[in-house]
């Protein structure tokens, strides 16, 4: 399962997701990148799993895949509830030229509004026989 809602994410622990990415008044271009970051609830410097996603085209959208092992990494198996982690996307580019700068901006992230969350609800596990 997979739903995102007012910027927050729901995700069930072991299922993959392609969220699409789509900025309305610019594009991607080849070169830049994307980061995503899934941190622990109330510690942005506590950052458990970081992806990468390399523009290779000019396009507006930009597709971020989770796979089941991504979702499993972020804590142990539970039976009920839910947990809740920050998340934030970044776009990046390296310097062009020596001297210049590398470019970091926020495209999704804490703000006025507070965190992103990103929830994650149990997963369905085959019971041991006995």
């Amino acid at each position: 399962m997979l739903r995102i809602k007012n910027k927050n994410i729901y995700i069930n622990r072991g299922d993959s997701a392609n969220i699409q990415l789509a900025c309305n008044n610019a594009n991607f271009e080849p070169g830049n990148y994307i980061k995503f970051y899934i941190m622990k609830e109330n510690d942005c410097e506590d950052v458990l799993l970081t992806k990468q996603f390399n523009i290779t085209e000019l396009t507006n959208t930009v597709d971020i895949q989770l796979t089941s092992e991504d979702t499993r990494s972020l804590g142990e198996s539970f039976k009920n509830g839910y947990q809740t982690y920050w998340y934030e996307v970044e776009l990046n580019r390296d310097a062009l030229e020596p001297g210049d700068e590398d470019m970091r901006n926020t495209l999704i992230g804490y703000d006025d509004n507070g965190p992103k969350l990103f929830i994650l609800y149990p997963e369905a596990t085959e019971g041991s026989e006995d």
